[in-house]
């Protein structure tokens, strides 16, 4: 699986068709949770963010106060409103703890392996 680091990078190897998808994604970048085919998660010790498209094998992987800058670029590139991209930043250093104690309940992550294939063949 492919690493990026740079935002601009990213979104054109993605490559979101039309307004829903680029929506999602910026959805997804202000939650920090799956929305459509996208998912942005906050890795386990809380220093980087990673953002997944199921279409994709490319995973981009940020620290967290450049999540501001990334949904600002996903507004400006698919012309999407702006008051959308403010909404949210102040809850995401609470968004880890959040995560840490829900993460047993969560659906696994698209970078890891299906389930049949964790099961012992014995």
């Amino acid at each position: 699986m492919l690493v990026m680091n740079r935002i601009e990078d990213w979104l054109d190897h993605v490559d979101p068709w039309g307004q829903r998808e680029a929506s999602d994604l910026l959805q997804a970048v202000l939650q920090g949770a799956p929305t459509g085919i996208f998912d942005c998660a906050c890795s386990l010790d809380g220093q980087r963010w990673l953002v997944m498209a199921a279409h994709a094998e490319a995973v981009l992987c940020l620290p967290a106060s450049e999540l501001p800058a990334l949904a600002a670029q996903i507004s400006e590139r698919f012309q999407l409103p702006v008051a959308r991209t403010g909404q949210a930043w102040w809850t995401q250093a609470d968004l880890h703890e959040d995560r840490l104690a829900a993460n047993e309940s969560r659906p696994a992550p698209l970078w890891d392996a299906p389930y049949p294939a964790l099961r012992s063949k014995a």
